[in-house]
């Protein structure tokens, strides 16, 4: 409950004659003078970061990173205020959170306060290091880390550093942010441009968000979501928006001075954070075939700016390769060539998440040269960020839709009879309007698959099943299905032949028994033989011609 900031001895009503600031702690419950650090060694020309405040062992008793008269110091009121320097006087606090990178494999690995700082008196600028209880009441210093930007471009080292400034010139807190994006356990470090993973010690690109800041991450029912709060308010000398300070993002116990700029907040999957870590240059993709009016949708990553050329192209014309000086594309108003500039569309002054939309390009508008219609055209996409930077050209030949969408009906072979509602199976491209005649339309999951429920009677009947896409392509199924089990799909052939060896089987079976009476099977009369002692033998009786099975 203790007021902590920087101060000087006394406010004179004319030019500023002060000496040194000093780092000042009043106790709030009686204006008692806690801390007194008259000699800082900062003048009152020098712009100083907001101090910030740490709990290493939970016990309510902060410790607190601020600038010293050696520099850059974690100060411990548990043992005197002992200053431990880890900067120099040139240095500002940026964020502090618990155990942020300190790599999740063990909690003694992960244990205490992971902090962040800038120091332009340093080579690499921007450091960071873990702070520990030791066993005996000491503040330990490990993990210490000077980041580097791996293989991002340098630009975004110096966009960190210059940000992080132009905060402590405005007195708002650094647009540092460490939260969970991915790992409820393992927090990130979010700075301009720039992320550094939990357990990475090397910066990497991130997002290129300009004038944007962090505020926090909220769980939707296991999704994690980043709430970001962008300036909308342009700052005169660079151009960019001021990057907000909304007091949620602010150090713990910060007091913010002055109002904070204006700002839009936006929503994002927090996973996209690492997204931006492996593709921090824009990037863009063509369809091969256009919607039903001729234009065509180029997904990006939201605020990208996507520069576009296109070029008419004949029936007969062979398809042209990749042109490498799509980089360099310049409008030409002449013939079946046009140039377009667009921006894949965001939230007023929200440069967030990967997924914001298409930016859509009109095809149809591009003739040949004789001013006929054209049916495919060349096209080529150059994307920029709002960095400056460059993506890679890519180019592709781009056809009027005209292919009817796919539709598949699966026929059951038993299904549900009269009055009961039988199911019936399909699938069909997705996103395309699927009706069935005397049914109605039907619903599609992300797939295309679908289900047709209706009652079905016991004989054939027809269903006419339609299929629409986007570009109002039209696809007819006509299905024969029966109610019941459908005896159609029976192998009849296959039981005719089992069923006449059958018979034949039976009646060589039944014929070769005696019978007696007069006749036999099939008109075959009983032989009596008698030995030669008995008597007369029996004769032969001669059967007519076509009788029995002689």
């Amino acid at each position: 409950d203790d007021l902590l900031a920087y101060a000087y001895p006394n406010c004179p009503a004319g030019p500023d004659t002060a000496p040194d600031v000093g780092l000042v702690a009043i106790r709030l419950t009686d204006g008692a003078l806690v801390l007194d650090r008259g000699e800082t060694g900062l003048s009152m020309a020098s712009f100083v970061g907001p101090p910030m405040r740490l709990d290493l062992d939970g016990t309510g008793m902060h410790e607190v990173v601020a600038l010293d008269v050696q520099g850059l110091s974690v100060l411990d009121p548990t043992s005197g205020w002992v200053a431990q320097p880890i900067g120099s006087r040139r240095a500002t606090p940026v964020v502090a959170g618990a155990g942020a990178g300190a790599g999740p494999e063990a909690d003694s690995e992960s244990a205490g306060v992971r902090i962040a700082w800038v120091d332009p008196g340093q080579t690499v600028g921007i450091r960071t290091a873990r702070l520990v209880r030791a066993d005996r009441g000491s503040i330990g210093v490990l993990d210490r880390d000077d980041l580097r930007f791996g293989d991002s471009p340098p630009s975004r080292l110096d966009a960190a550093l210059a940000e992080t400034q132009a905060a402590v010139q405005r007195q708002v807190p650094p647009a540092g942010w460490l939260g969970a994006t991915t790992d409820g356990g393992c927090p990130d470090l979010v700075m301009a441009g720039a992320i550094l993973s939990c357990g990475a010690t090397e910066l990497h690109a991130g997002a290129a968000w300009i004038g944007t800041r962090p505020v926090t991450v909220l769980d939707d029912d296991g999704n994690r979501r980043l709430m970001v709060a962008a300036g909308l308010g342009r700052d005169s000398s660079s151009g960019y928006p001021q990057t907000p300070s909304p007091w949620a993002t602010a150090p713990a116990g910060w007091w913010r001075h002055g109002p904070s700029g204006p700002f839009a907040l936006a929503e994002l999957r927090a996973a996209d954070l690492m997204y931006f870590r492996e593709f921090p240059i824009p990037s863009a993709t063509l369809e091969r075939t256009t919607a039903a009016d001729a234009t065509t949708g180029i997904p990006g990553l939201t605020g990208v700016r996507m520069f576009v050329g296109i070029s008419a192209l004949a029936v007969d014309a062979a398809e042209p390769r990749g042109d490498p000086r799509l980089g360099r594309l310049q409008a030409q108003a002449h013939g079946a060539t046009a140039m377009a500039v667009t921006r894949i569309s965001v939230p007023p002054g929200v440069e967030a998440g990967r997924d914001g939309g298409l930016a859509t390009i009109r095809l149809g508008d591009t003739t040949l040269a004789d001013g006929a219609r054209a049916d495919r055209w060349s096209v080529g996409v150059v994307p920029v960020n709002d960095w400056g930077e460059i993506g890679s050209p890519i180019f592709s030949v781009v056809m009027r839709d005209a292919v009817g969408p796919s539709l598949l009906v699966e026929v059951p072979f038993t299904s549900a009879i009269w009055p009961f509602a039988a199911t019936i199976a399909g699938s069909a491209e997705p996103r395309s309007v699927v009706r069935v005649a005397g049914v109605g339309d039907m619903e599609l999951d992300r797939r295309g698959r679908f289900t047709i429920q209706t009652a079905l009677a016991p004989w054939p009947q027809t269903l006419s099943v339609t299929a629409t896409d986007a570009s109002g392509n039209i696809t007819l199924r006509e299905v024969s299905v029966v109610g019941g089990i459908d005896y159609r799909r029976f192998p009849w052939a296959m039981i005719a032949a089992i069923a006449l060896l059958l018979v034949v089987a039976l009646s060589g079976l039944l014929g070769s028994r005696p019978r007696g009476g007069p006749s036999g099977l099939l008109g075959w009369r009983p032989v009596a033989v008698s030995r030669a002692d008995d008597g007369p033998m029996a004769e032969m009786e001669e059967l007519p011609p076509g009788s029995g099975l002689a």
